[in-house]
């Protein structure tokens, strides 16, 4: 109950309500028809004071849902109706990725260069080898509607307990990796939209690492041992036709 309260009402019939219970100021403020009963003035501040402190918290409630919604992705890359299908193969390209041998990560961040692994999950087996569903992911620090970046990485758990190991393992077919692209996260907010799909995907296959090529050291390296060889081959031919020729 109202410890104190007061009701006043100006000549252009606005109503002001105040009261005062548990500590808390509560002011309402309404229209009183000219002419009508006083008796009803109570009522009026009353509900005046009710659609006030519904107001607050519908307004409260959305802002908590702005602020602490997070951006959403669909880690897959098979979304036809959105312009996904890249399926993944080793570097044969005629084998897909098949089983949890071959695992595929999701990066992401609101930025391209504050990315941080979201998410694993394995590859798919039998008719839809090559594909990988890791569902509605989160992307940390990107509120819905705004750009999230994000990669993909595949790696064969062969090579690597890690992208980075396999990656560092310099076998065939141990890892691939897309480009850091942009998409526009879903979420939960006054207007829910569904988890962005991973278009940077695209719609084309894409191949684990194929058999290393040497490098330029490694290259010359091989050029000058052969180049050696053909040396000691020539003096030794020439040694033998001056031993023939003495005789």
């Amino acid at each position: 109950m109202p410890q104190r309260s007061s009701i006043s009402a100006d000549a252009s019939g606005l109503v002001y309500c105040w009261a005062r219970a548990d500590g808390n100021d509560s002011l309402g403020v309404g229209r009183f028809p000219s002419g009508s009963d006083a008796r009803g003035l109570p009522a009026l501040c009353e509900r005046t004071s009710i659609m006030k402190k519904l107001f607050l918290g519908v307004l409260l409630t959305t802002s908590a849902v702005i602020v602490f919604a997070q951006g959403t992705v669909l880690f897959d890359n098979l979304d036809t109706s959105a312009g996904v299908n890249a399926p993944v193969y080793e570097s044969d390209g005629v084998t897909k990725l098949s089983g949890p041998q071959f695992q595929a990560e999701l990066l992401g961040g609101p930025s391209s260069s504050g990315l941080a692994s979201i998410s694993t999950t394995g590859f798919f087996t039998g008719q839809t080898a090559g594909y990988f569903s890791g569902g509605p992911q989160v992307v940390p620090g990107v509120i819905p509607g705004n750009y999230a970046w994000v990669e993909v990485r595949a790696w064969n758990t062969v090579s690597g307990a890690s992208f980075l190991q396999s990656q560092a393992s310099g076998l065939p077919n141990s890892w691939w990796q897309s480009s850091t692209f942009a998409v526009i996260a879903g979420g939960e907010t006054v207007n829910p939209t569904p988890p962005a799909p991973l278009t940077g995907l695209g719609t084309s296959p894409v191949f684990l690492n194929g058999v290393p090529e040497p490098s330029t050291s490694a290259l010359v390296g091989l050029g000058s041992a052969a180049a050696l060889l053909q040396i000691l081959r020539r003096k030794r031919s020439r040694g033998l036709s001056d031993k023939r020729g003495q005789k």
